[in-house]
């Protein structure tokens, strides 16, 4: 029953019963009056402590039983002996309640300081951030300025701010073991990636470099950004190596036995095509390109199937352009062939047809039967001769076909 309530009764009850009060008599009801709204106000306030007994719950409950009687009294001192009666129990009630409060604080003191010492050993554990162990003095601290205090509020605010960093200290350390869990995980995925066909020297270095790096944070780490880094920094890496390992052997696999093939077939026509020098160099340099790549120097996924390429159209074009240069010569070689066959048949057949020796008489040359000397310039044919050179030896056949010339110093009949 709130206090206006039972302000509203006594005053009724006294109205009730015709009791006409004087200003004087007024005053003084109306001081007993608010001493007791005064009084209720601290009895609802013990009896919703939650240090209050049950024993004393029930002497309060009973003494606001007897208080609301009072509608039945007719004195002003009747109400005031159950208001000081009441008085004497709250204050009673207030002390009992005050110690046993100060019980609680001692004992939640007691519990807050366990906390923090426990939490000052977990501090020295591993992976535990170095930003949530430079807490612990200060918070060690708040907790020693509440020894001895007699109130339960300030203790249990610290005692919800050490829980919830008791939280967050136990997060981070699961966080920090997790992301240590994953940088083996890496470890162990970069040995195997070291030991592929298609990973080179360097490549492995940094591999091993990188997994050297991660040891680093397998027994201990306290900072979450470091961490964080390495993980992002060793996946990157091992990642970026794992892609190029991949594409390399995808590029290998298609590209290798062709480009050997092809090396074999580009060192053949080198070596028995007919080549312009510039096409031999182009040959040639594109045979090291495959070389370079095949052994891997200075190569990048996809270059094998590059140089290959490029090698092959130039083979390709070469190879025609030589076999049409070698059909050529070939023909050539052919058609001179068949003309100095001809040639030789004609000296041969000329050979067996040309007439014999001219014999030689005191200066002159007899030309040999069936043949006469012709004198181109006169067109006159002659039996004998001083100097052969100046005249052509023709047939009798084809000496009909000119005039027999008169006898002179140089020739005769």
């Amino acid at each position: 029953m709130s206090f206006k309530k039972k302000l509203l009764g006594i005053i009724l009850s006294f109205s009730i019963i015709g009791t006409v009060a004087s200003s004087a008599d007024h005053n003084a009801y109306q001081k007993v009056f608010d001493d007791y709204g005064k009084n209720e106000i601290k009895i609802e306030k013990a009896l919703n402590s939650e240090f209050i007994s049950a024993n004393d719950t029930i002497r309060l409950e009973e003494s606001l039983a007897k208080t609301r009687e009072v509608k039945d009294t007719e004195t002003r001192r009747e109400l005031k002996a159950v208001l000081s009666k009441e008085k004497q129990i709250l204050k009673e009630v207030e002390q009992a309640i005050m110690l046993n409060e100060i019980t609680a604080a001692d004992k939640e003191f007691f519990d807050l300081n366990e906390r923090i010492t426990t939490l000052e050993t977990k501090s020295k554990e591993n992976f535990i951030l170095k930003l949530d162990e430079e807490q612990i003095p200060q918070l060690k601290d708040d907790v020693s300025k509440l020894k001895g205090s007699t109130k339960v509020k300030p203790i249990r605010l610290l005692s919800e701010k050490v829980n919830a960093f008791s939280r967050q200290l136990a997060d981070n350390q699961e966080k920090l073991t997790s992301y240590s869990l994953e940088l083996q995980e890496l470890n162990k995925k970069s040995g195997t990636l070291a030991k592929k066909e298609y990973i080179t020297d360097n490549e492995r270095t940094s591999l091993q470099k990188d997994s050297q790096e991660n040891e680093l944070f397998f027994k201990d780490a306290d900072n979450l950004d470091d961490i964080e880094k390495r993980i992002a920094d060793s996946k990157k890496l091992v990642e970026e190596i794992e892609s190029k390992q991949k594409e390399t052997e995808a590029d290998f696999k298609e590209y290798k036995t062709k480009s050997e093939e092809l090396i074999k077939s580009i060192e053949v026509l080198l070596s028995a095509g007919d080549l312009t020098a510039e096409e031999e160099s182009s040959l040639k340099s594109g045979v090291q390109s495959i070389k370079n790549k095949l052994n891997r120097d200075d190569y990048q996924p996809g270059d094998l199937k590059a140089v290959y390429m490029d090698a092959q159209s130039d083979y390709s074009d070469y190879l025609k352009k030589s076999d049409a240069r070698i059909a050529e010569a070939k023909k050539k070689a052919e058609e001179k062939a068949a003309a100095e066959a001809a040639r030789q048949a004609e000296i041969k057949a000329s050979a067996n047809n040309s007439p014999g020796e001219a014999t030689y008489s005191a200066g002159w040359y007899r030309a040999p039967a069936g043949y006469k000397y012709l004198k181109v310039e006169s067109g006159k044919t002659y039996g004998q001769v001083k100097n052969p050179g100046n005249f052509r030896l023709i047939t009798d056949a084809e000496a009909a076909n000119y005039s027999p010339g008169h006898g002179n110093g140089s020739a005769k009949q």
